[in-house]
């Protein structure tokens, strides 16, 4: 049973005043934590928002961490033609930025290493990763530890973290932000992917929009997102829509999660075209390039 929580405090500004905006629908069972999307993936914990900075966040907060370890995920392997080209359009768009070729970089929940792979092509690279499977699949590759971010104390700092898909797992996003800060070099860079929920589809979509699952523990908006990084010390330096890739037939699975799409892409399917991979620009799907202020 998970402790109730007598007085909520929101997890990023510390406002008394969050509201319940979503009831619990899993009680004290575990959520799913891979990406086989499904009518359970969908159920969420209770979750309350607050007026203040407007984040939302799981209250009472459930300990999940520790339940990482045991995931296997196979849908997530089968998806690596895309997760590749998907990492390497974010790799150059960070070289453009400025990035530090042959510079150190940390991928915090790396999975199977598939960012590893395009990012290792310009830096000396690192990933940390709770899953057993998929850490020693990434392994195989790349430098890989299977340890809590507060547990790792590396050689030497770091001129880019990512944290692509992984800061709404976080039971406490600031404190993981602060420890970042102290893993980057002064003016690193922090990367992060996350849905933002004031943009327009996740507002028309409401609890329906994807980003709600039961493993994800943390909503942004993008004035929570920033008020982070900012409380963190970082100064944002990018916002954009992320860039991901799909296969035409797996755009086409993605998309009947919602029936009013079923018919419309069909044709997706057609011989010669379906394992077509085509960029793919979503609202909803932000991605934060931040600096670390150089006096922290």
């Amino acid at each position: 049973m998970r402790p109730s929580t007598d007085q909520v405090h929101c997890v990023i500004c510390g406002d008394p005043g969050p509201v319940e905006r979503y009831p619990d629908e899993l009680g004290d069972s575990r959520p799913t934590l891979d990406y086989s999307f499904s009518r359970e993936t969908r159920k969420t914990f209770r979750i309350v928002e607050c007026g203040n900075c407007t984040h939302q966040f799981v209250d009472p907060m459930p300990k999940l961490e520790s339940s990482y370890s045991d995931v296997v995920d196979s849908v997530y392997l089968d998806s690596g033609r895309q997760r590749v080209a998907t990492a390497r359009h974010l790799v150059k768009r960070l070289m453009k930025l400025g990035a530090t070729s042959n510079g150190y970089l940390l991928d915090v929940g790396c999975n199977t290493g598939f960012f590893l792979d395009e990012a290792a092509k310009y830096f000396h690279c690192e990933g940390i990763e709770l899953s057993g499977w998929a850490a020693d699949i990434a392994r195989q590759r790349h430098k890989v530890h299977s340890l809590k971010l507060a547990e790792f104390h590396p050689a030497q700092k770091f001129d880019v973290v990512t944290l692509l898909g992984v800061i709404e797992h976080f039971e406490d996003p600031l404190s993981e932000l602060e420890r970042i800060a102290q893993l980057l070099s002064p003016n690193g860079l922090l990367v992060i992917f996350t849905g933002t929920r004031d943009s327009l589809l996740p507002r028309l979509l409401k609890k329906a929009w994807w980003w709600y699952q039961g493993m994800h523990l943390q909503y942004f908006t993008k004035r929570s997102l920033e008020k982070s990084v900012k409380l963190a010390g970082f100064d944002p330096v990018e916002w954009h829509i992320h860039t991901a890739y799909f296969s035409l037939r797996s755009l086409r699975q993605s998309a009947l999660r919602y029936p009013m799409a079923r018919l419309m892409t069909i044709p997706l399917l057609a011989p010669g075209i379906r394992n077509l991979l085509v960029p793919v620009k979503v609202s909803g799907e932000t991605v934060l390039i931040a600096r670390r202020l150089a006096e922290r």
